[in-house]
């Protein structure tokens, strides 16, 4: 089975919407924080404002160079690639 992108972001919204917290288009990830630890952060900026998002999780989904990526400390980090 095949879960494309254009789906997962059609059902995240929809589940957002319903849950009725805020959402942001065109935010800039500034950092994850703490990705190891029971309460990550994510920094970000949206219309010349920063601000900080507390979370359960994170999902890096941001591309091989994003920031994401880089917070993740080595020995929790997998990788999975399907060519």
């Amino acid at each position: 089975m095949v879960y494309a992108q254009t789906e997962v972001c059609k059902d995240l919204i929809a589940l957002q919407l319903k849950e009725g917290g805020p959402l942001l288009f065109e935010a800039e990830a500034l950092a994850v924080e703490g990705a190891e630890s029971e309460r990550p952060r994510v920094r970000f900026r949206c219309e010349g404002d920063e601000g900080v998002l507390e979370c359960d999780y994170v999902v890096g989904c941001d591309g091989f160079w994003g920031v994401a990526r880089k917070a993740v400390p080595a020995s929790l980090s997998r990788e999975f690639e399907r060519t």
